[in-house]
């Protein structure tokens, strides 16, 4: 234990793929994450000059049959031009043990779970753009595995009237870039407001991400605004063990006052297992 917990920092950290599962309940592309996790996801993450403090907090449940849970809070603060923010993040499976020729456990529980610890500042250095950088501390353990390590992500996002493009990197750093890194980009397209309708807009979304020796997700949704209101669907396709699926994703947000709520879905594979997400974000002047 004690040599994987020196070597750790030369290598990427177990149980990295347990963020999947709460990547597959976002509607929005990593690149262009907004609201209370967005801090884990992209570095490119700056507060507009109507709110001095971002604070928020969500939880992802995923079906019995996985068991996933996983708990997020996010805090940014403008400080002038500078947008500082800090996140933490935790995912696991619970009530995992070995089992021999019955059902019983034998011995205690297996730990099995991950956890980021990110600290990041972003501005806006011309009209539009957003850039960001976050340290990031990731350390994981899988029964008696342990690892830890550490890196430096980048994110830069530009926003038009009616569209935005953005990239970001996720766990890259010093000893993950070949197993652990996820590279990922992002593009909204929004329509001006409609006739009839004068608070409704819609928009559509494509998102990728790639990781190292696996096969492009894809990620493409429809967004119906309505004031604070609003709604999305779509769905993701992704490889996994040589098998191409594709996952439902639908979410609705509700905004009063300075509040953000949101609850998402996302369908599982060929709809089994559906995974949820409740975030609940707070704009404070």
């Amino acid at each position: 234990m004690a040599l994987a917990a020196r070597t750790g920092w030369a290598q990427a950290s177990v149980a990295t793929d347990l963020w999947r599962v709460a990547q597959g309940t976002l509607t929005r592309p990593l690149a262009l994450s907004e609201g209370a996790g967005a801090v884990l996801w992209t570095p490119a993450v700056a507060l507009d000059t109507a709110t001095r403090v971002r604070i928020g907090v969500e939880a992802v449940h995923a079906p019995s049959e996985t068991g996933v849970q996983s708990g997020f809070a996010g805090l940014s603060v403008r400080t002038g031009p500078v947008t500082l923010n800090a996140g933490y993040g935790r995912i696991g499976i619970s009530d995992v043990a070995f089992t021999e020729t019955s059902p019983e456990e034998v011995g205690g529980a297996i730990p099995i779970w991950s956890q980021s610890m990110s600290l990041g500042a972003a501005i806006h250095p011309l009209p539009g753009l957003t850039t960001g950088a976050a340290l990031r501390a990731l350390s994981g353990r899988l029964g008696p595995s342990a690892r830890s390590h550490a890196g430096l992500d980048l994110g830069l996002r530009y926003d038009l009237s009616r569209a935005a493009l953005a990239v970001a990197t996720q766990f890259l750093g010093a000893g993950s870039a070949e197993q652990g890194a996820v590279y990922s980009v992002g593009g909204e397209v929004r329509s001006a407001p409609l006739r009839q309708l004068s608070q409704a807009r819609v928009a559509a979304r494509y998102g990728a991400t790639l990781q190292h020796g696996e096969g492009a997700q894809h990620l493409l949704t429809a967004s119906v605004l309505y004031g604070r209101l609003g709604v999305d669907w779509g769905a993701a396709r992704e490889n996994a063990f040589g098998d191409v699926l594709w996952r439902s994703r639908f979410a609705v947000t509700i905004g009063a006052g300075g509040y953000r709520v949101d609850i998402a879905r996302d369908g599982g594979a060929h709809g089994f297992g559906a995974t949820w997400r409740f975030a609940l974000t707070g704009d404070f002047r």
